[in-house]
């Protein structure tokens, strides 16, 4: 996983892996090393559960952002299946990870929001999904559905904007 991490430049650091095939099991020696020094096997499975509860919370709450902007390439194939169920499930795995242990949680949070940074900071350039483009497409229609509601004055008048392009009307 490593390797592949490495292969697609993900991360800034990800040609320090790509050099040598030994540098990835120093890295996995580490992460593992690093494991065994948390010293005790119940902290180890906090510290697990709290990494898989993020992952469904982040899920869910990506199956809500898709459900909620309205995106024509999400239909879930569940007839029963409401917006509120990826909300609720949300909301219902971070509880979950307060109320085992607020430490591991916080740390946990911590952990995703400077893997968050670090990746939107990094050199990768791909497409991060479908949720984060339909969020900024329902905010940017929001936001210009907004200007109908402000009355034209003369100290809040803003040009109105007609985009010609050559390319939608050539076949």
């Amino acid at each position: 996983m490593l390797v592949a991490l490495g292969r697609d430049n993900i991360l800034p650091w990800s040609n320090f892996l790509l050099v040598n095939e030994n540098r990835t099991y120093l890295v996995v020696f580490f992460i593992g090393a690093a494991a065994v020094c948390i010293g005790s096997i119940e902290n180890i499975a906090k510290l697990f559960t709290m990494i898989y509860l993020l992952l469904y919370s982040i899920l869910n709450c990506t199956v809500y952002l898709l459900e909620s902007s309205k995106s024509p390439g999400w239909r879930p194939s569940f007839k029963h299946y409401t917006w509120w169920t990826g909300l609720s499930g949300s909301i219902l795995c971070a509880a979950i990870m307060l109320i085992i242990d607020w430490v591991f949680a916080v740390v946990a949070f911590a952990l995703l929001i400077f893997l968050y940074r670090l990746l939107r900071t990094g050199s990768y350039s791909r497409i991060r999904g479908i949720a984060q483009i339909a969020t900024r497409e329902l905010d940017t229609l929001r936001n210009l559905l907004y200007f109908r509601k402000v009355p034209n004055e003369a100290t809040n008048f803003r040009p109105h904007y007609l985009l010609l392009w050559k390319g939608i009307c050539s076949g």
